[in-house]
């Protein structure tokens, strides 16, 4: 050991005297630090756009992982930062944005000769797997408030990138280039309550709906592989393939009205009369519109509150389904009630245009409630027929 210890030594005195070999640089420019910010798709055009505007079951994300890979001349790649925790210097979101992200725990500094490339995730639940080009959600379960973003890959990097907003938005402005894709789809659901059309000012009729429940059947459970392809240079590479996940099964009913919860809304009451002058918008009632308080914001009310789900093919098991109380009046009289259920429509019925969920898109569910089917008749009358066997009466 003696021996090993001495010689370390002596090489560290001869480098130190010997005014032609490098020394470490270890000045603040050359630590290791990344230039995050959200996916253009989803930000606001006023605010900075951080990974801190995201959230997971309400609990604002507040750091993501980085795994890194180092290449250096004649030897194969090695492993750099293994879930590496990065944090910004501000971490609420304020009026300022971070200036910097950085690893948490320790100082990373930029080699001198190399690359180095960077594959980073953040929120839940975390990837099962991750490899150099890759990373795995393998039978991952997913809740209503789950949130997993996938950043671009960074390929190639040898030193901070220093262009400001490099994605053209606002934020940090110096390190490695790390833009978050969201890799869940979302769904909401609204209701609209439409008792008059057809109907005139004159008509005396009075129609009151409560809704009891409503609730959509989706896949919990799924994986994808998400594949990253090497530029060949220096730059960000989204990742390839299908927006589809694949081995969905542990099928679930999402946020039923009558619930508790943080993504479930409360039971609304909805009443129209002949005293709301109402307005169509974009062909619909709103339910603002037709509730009986005066009001008129054209906003429908929530039904199914923002949920996140697995992107994937819309099949048979995916449905939707509804129970609400109807009583109708006439004039004032006594009200007749019924109860009605809307039981496991296939969304694909419900809108045919949308037969898929994708990555990163919201997708808002209207449902219309028009409860007045007049009642009309179909009157006949029974053309006369001869009776063939006519009846002989003889007066005498």
């Amino acid at each position: 050991m003696k021996k090993y210890f001495i010689i370390a030594v002596a090489a560290l005195a001869a480098s130190a005297a010997c005014s032609k070999v490098e020394t470490i640089n270890q000045t603040p420019d050359t630590l290791i630090g990344f230039n995050v910010v959200k996916y253009a798709g989803q930000t606001k055009a006023d605010a900075y756009n951080s990974l801190l505007d995201e959230k997971v079951n309400d609990t604002t994300i507040t750091h993501f992982k980085t795994n890194a890979w180092f290449h250096a001349e004649g030897y194969a790649a090695q492993a750099f930062m293994v879930d590496q925790i990065v944090l910004s210097d501000n971490d609420s979101n304020t009026a300022s944005a971070p200036t910097y992200w950085a690893p948490f725990g320790r100082n990373y500094y930029w080699p001198k000769t190399g690359y180095i490339n960077f594959f980073s995730y953040a929120g839940l639940p975390a990837p099962t797997a991750k490899a150099e080009g890759s990373l795995t959600y393998n039978n991952v379960t997913v809740g209503t408030g789950s949130n997993i973003l996938v950043a671009d890959a960074a390929y190639r990097y040898s030193q901070n990138a220093t262009s400001a907003n490099p994605y053209g938005q606002n934020g940090v402005t110096e390190g490695v280039p790390t833009l978050f894709r969201h890799i869940l789809a979302k769904v909401k659901f609204d209701v609209i309550f439409d008792a008059k059309t057809g109907m005139t000012a004159s008509d005396k009729d009075k129609w009151t709906v409560s809704i009891t429940s409503a609730s959509i059947n989706v896949p919990q459970q799924g994986s994808i592989t998400l594949n990253f392809t090497d530029p060949g240079s220096t730059g960000t590479a989204a990742h390839a393939g299908s927006d589809a996940w694949g081995s969905l099964a542990s099928y679930t009913t999402v946020n039923n009205v009558t619930g508790t919860g943080a993504n479930v809304a409360s039971p609304e009451n909805y009443e129209i009369d002949d005293a709301i002058t109402l307005t169509a918008v974009a062909g619909k009632k709103s339910d603002e519109e037709n509730r009986n308080d005066g009001t008129d914001t054209g906003a429908p009310a929530k039904l199914i509150a923002e949920s996140a789900v697995i992107p994937h093919t819309l099949g048979d098991n995916v449905t939707f389904s509804m129970s609400y109380k109807l009583a109708y009046s006439y004039d004032g009289g006594t009200p007749i009630q019924e109860n009605v259920t809307v039981s496991n429509v296939k969304l694909t019925e419900f809108a045919p245009s949308i037969s898929a969920w994708a990555m990163n898109t919201i997708y808002t569910y209207h449902v219309i409630i028009r409860p007045n089917k007049v009642v009309l008749f179909d009157p006949a009358v029974e053309t006369w027929a001869p009776e063939t066997d006519e009846p002989v009466y003889t007066v005498e």
